[in-house]
């Protein structure tokens, strides 16, 4: 235990710079570069892709009802006598999305080890 808190002394300043370097360095690039903002991906386009945003919206909440479905059909899932509201289930799943969302567009953006610390 001593020995990880050690490590994490030691490198706290070393992770900051790499973790944040690299989006200064976009940052300057896209304003001093004569890159401009048009072409770094941030716009939506909503109305060529429209099928595809759709399709990439419904996936997770369909595919978690699958599994739940089968956890119930194989009786590996039991659910409890607690009444909660379709708005609460409702509200959690958009909240699920909405972190998905943000964990995935973190993921696309800085590679693929986002939170991965070494010592």
């Amino acid at each position: 235990m001593k020995m990880l808190e050690q490590c994490q002394e030691k490198s706290l300043f070393g992770m900051l710079i790499w973790l944040v370097s690299p989006l200064i360095c976009t940052i300057l690039l896209r304003i001093f570069g004569g890159d401009g903002w048009k072409g770094s991906g941030f716009s939506i386009n909503f109305k060529n892709n429209k099928k595809l945003y759709l399709i990439s919206f419904l996936i997770y909440p369909t595919v978690t009802l699958i599994v739940i479905l089968l956890g119930l059909i194989t009786k590996g899932v039991k659910f409890s006598n607690v009444n909660i509201g379709i708005t609460a289930y409702i509200g959690i799943l958009f909240a699920q999305i909405a972190i998905q969302f943000i964990k995935k567009y973190l993921k696309s953006q800085f590679g693929e080890p986002i939170l991965q610390i070494n010592c």
